[in-house]
């Protein structure tokens, strides 16, 4: 199978591109491939993708002239360390999240860590703090 460099949005204290590899494992289906770049990875670095997630691929045009496949579609997920909790955070960063029930749910667990860090003075984004204060309103400080 073929193998392709490809780039996944990070947030670390901005929004950027960061190159990566995966390897095509059936046609439109691509599997991220593990490197350096996610060794060591804190609460400020948050990836949409990690390796091991099967993604789609499209083309991307960036502003500089150039273009480039960019992971863009979650088909199946990977088993990267702490993959649930960097999701969670990431989502709550891009605003493709809404403190609900529901969220608040399928989320517990991570919920409860973050809470855990930031009582512990580890660097948590104020998005993500806020939105924890939220969910914690909604439920009524459950978590």
């Amino acid at each position: 199978m073929t193998t392709v460099k490809i780039q996944i949005k990070l947030i670390d204290g901005t929004e950027t591109w960061i190159p990566a590899m995966a390897k095509e494992i059936t046609l439109d289906k691509y599997v991220i491939l593990h490197s350096g770049i996610f060794e060591n990875l804190d609460n400020t670095e948050l990836f949409e993708f990690y390796p091991g997630d099967i993604v789609k691929l499209n083309i991307k045009d960036f502003s500089d002239g150039s273009s480039s496949y960019i992971a863009s579609e979650l088909l199946q997920a990977g088993n990267f360390p702490d993959r649930n909790y960097r999701e969670f955070m990431f989502l709550i960063l891009v605003s493709r999240v809404r403190s609900t029930e529901n969220v608040y749910v399928k989320y517990h667990n991570e919920i409860r860590k973050a809470k855990k860090e930031r009582d512990l003075g580890i660097f948590i984004y104020p998005q993500i703090s806020s939105f924890i204060d939220q969910l914690d309103l909604l439920n009524k400080g459950s978590c």
